[in-house]
């Protein structure tokens, strides 16, 4: 459980989609004010009481560390009382054989489920997807026809997804405007003003006690963040 950022590039372009020709002529990427943006990010944090490593708590759904070669069900998650639409998947171990399908699966009363996400890996790998609807409770079936795999699989806090973006959008157009109340400069005060806006609404959650389950008195304001899509 720490602050992490699964912003991309590709997610800054539905806000501005000629973002490329933003770049200067000795840039390749804008990590450079991605960084920035999480240092300011994470400054704004620590002066509302918090740190990095208390934020994001993980609805941890299965953790690696047990080979599985039969079909596995696991036991409903904890209530998700958190925005955590981030779904993360880590196979860190595959025997080729038969097939392999990952359910995620999402249910209001432990009684009735409906499949959330579903992935069909063909060997090790990564991936990370936002999941369009949420439930109070969650769990991982695995189908496994033949081979063997072990895995990883959790939700991840979407909280401050849109605030990152308003951040890095505003130090790319810091760096582009050239005078006051040009294009970039207007769309530079706008970002910083839907930044600010949301640090005014935002709902903190942490998890004190490390169970992945945000407890009494854990959470600061109301938020009204939209989470990212």
């Amino acid at each position: 459980m720490s602050f992490q950022n699964f912003i991309t590039e590709e997610d800054l372009r539905s806000y501005i989609p000629e973002l490329s020709k933003l770049l200067w002529t000795d840039e390749a990427n804008f990590d450079r004010q991605k960084k920035e943006s999480e240092k300011l990010f994470l400054n704004d944090l620590a002066d509302r009481g918090y740190r990095g490593t208390d934020i994001m708590p993980e609805l941890m759904l299965r953790n690696s560390g047990l080979n599985i070669s039969a079909n596995e069900t696991t036991e409903p998650s904890k209530e998700d009382v958190i925005p955590r639409q981030r779904f993360l998947l880590n196979v860190s171990k595959f025997v080729s054989g038969g097939s392999k399908i990952i359910f995620l699966e999402g249910s209001n009363d432990k009684s009735v489920w409906e499949t959330v996400h579903t992935e069909n890996p063909s060997g090790i790998m990564n991936s990370n997807v936002i999941i369009s609807k949420h439930y109070r409770f969650y769990r991982i079936r695995a189908v496994v026809s033949g081979g063997s795999m072990d895995f990883k699989a959790y939700l991840s806090e979407t909280t401050y997804e849109r605030m990152l973006i308003y951040k890095w959008l505003e130090l790319i157009l810091l760096d582009r405007y050239s005078q006051e109340n040009d294009q970039y400069h207007l769309k530079m005060k706008y970002f910083k003003s839907e930044y600010d806006r949301l640090w005014n609404t935002v709902k903190i959650y942490i998890d004190s006690n490390y169970d992945g389950a945000t407890d009494a008195g854990e959470a600061g304001k109301l938020t009204t963040i939209t989470i990212l899509k």
